[in-house]
């Protein structure tokens, strides 16, 4: 995040300072990762050197069975669908019948490789804010260029309700697909 940036083909140009969140559902790595951006004060992104002025590690939230979030990147949900004889990989629009049931499938999922079960109580239900898409003039979604792979993303203020564990989830590793790469970081 930065507040004055410019795109230029596939380069991005910072002119101002850059906000950075990295999120993770381990503490002990978040801990250490802070520990050593402080101690060597820079980091290295491809061929560019940034200087580290401050590391913040912001409160966890209390999380609650019914919860709003604002995308801080966008979601990205996808399901292999049949299209003309192909199986392809389609990726879901705000509107998607289907989209929360993938959405709770993929936070299941996610829970039980953190934790190793599901949670007790696994209900969920996730929906974009439908006011929020009548006012945008422009589109809610995101082409994404991806290293090469065309990837739809929506950025939109959205919410859940359901299993605190199974939000909580959500808001340590990412609402639905691709979080490695960026996609699906949300705050309250």
């Amino acid at each position: 995040m930065a507040k004055r940036r410019h795109i230029t083909g596939e380069q991005i140009h910072f002119r101002s300072t850059l906000t950075w969140f990295v999120s993770s559902p381990t503490e002990q790595f978040l801990s250490h990762f802070a520990d050593t951006l402080l101690t060597q004060g820079r980091l290295s992104i491809g061929q560019q050197q940034l200087k580290i002025l401050d590391v913040n590690i912001p409160r966890t939230p209390s999380f609650q069975p019914n919860m709003q979030f604002r995308c801080l990147s966008p979601i990205v949900m996808s399901a292999v669908r049949e299209s003309e004889g192909k199986r392809r990989t389609h990726y879901c629009l705000p509107d998607d019948p289907e989209l929360s049931e993938l959405i709770y499938q993929n936070l299941i999922r996610k829970h039980e490789a953190i934790h190793g079960s599901a949670p007790q109580n696994d209900a969920l239900k996730f929906r974009f804010d439908s006011a929020y898409i009548k006012r945008k003039q422009r589109r809610v979604t995101r082409l994404v260029d991806f290293k090469g792979i065309k990837i739809r993303g929506i950025l939109c203020p959205f919410q859940v309700s359901g299993s605190p564990a199974l939000i909580q989830v959500g808001y340590e590793c990412g609402f639905g697909d691709k979080n490695s790469a960026g996609f699906g970081m949300a705050e309250v």
